[in-house]
């Protein structure tokens, strides 16, 4: 069979729900609208490394960007999304089309267009007092940074995973035009 030589970029939790943070999940597995569309448009998938979960496993706490927004986690992401980057450069430098990073908005990691704000620090968290706001999540910020240097043309699209039906419309107009 032919390959489509198209490939799109994806968070981790996006095709795999359990790297959460324990409470956070919006379904049992995946965000199956964004795979769906996807696997039906022919693109390959690159599942980006889920950052906090490679950094402090799967029982981490719940935390916002100001928790996040620090030289050692900033280092963190700056490996994986080198790594990453080096993998699409050599899929672009053999002709295929790697366009489309989809991330999670409100993700304080892989937020492209929102991420999450609070300044609590220590406690377990229970997310009162945290809010969405604009703004890139940490590791995204990094790879959108990696992207400008080598000129790669990816396009960074945010989805509400509480919301993916709706998040899916918008995805589908912009790739589709």
């Amino acid at each position: 069979m032919k390959r489509s030589k198209k490939i799109v970029l994806v968070s981790h939790c996006i095709l795999n729900i359990n790297s959460k943070v324990e409470g956070l999940a919006t379904s049992k597995a995946c965000v199956r609208e964004v795979i769906d569309y996807f696997y039906d448009n022919d693109y390959g998938i690159i599942q980006l490394q889920c950052p906090e979960l490679t950094c402090m496993g799967i029982k981490r706490w719940g935390q916002s960007i100001n928790q996040y927004n620090n030289p050692f986690y900033e280092e963190h992401c700056t490996k994986l999304a080198k790594d990453l980057i080096k993998i699409v450069r050599n899929y672009i430098t053999n002709g295929y089309e790697v366009k489309y990073v989809i991330g999670i908005d409100g993700s304080p990691s892989c937020g492209v267009n929102l991420t999450c704000y609070g300044d609590a620090g220590g406690e377990n968290l229970d997310f009162d007092g945290y809010e969405t706001r604009e703004g890139q999540g940490v590791f995204m910020k990094t790879l959108m940074k990696e992207n400008e240097k080598y000129n790669l043309g990816l396009e960074f699209l945010g989805i509400n995973e509480e919301d993916p039906i709706k998040s899916m419309e918008s995805l589908k107009m912009i790739i589709s035009s």
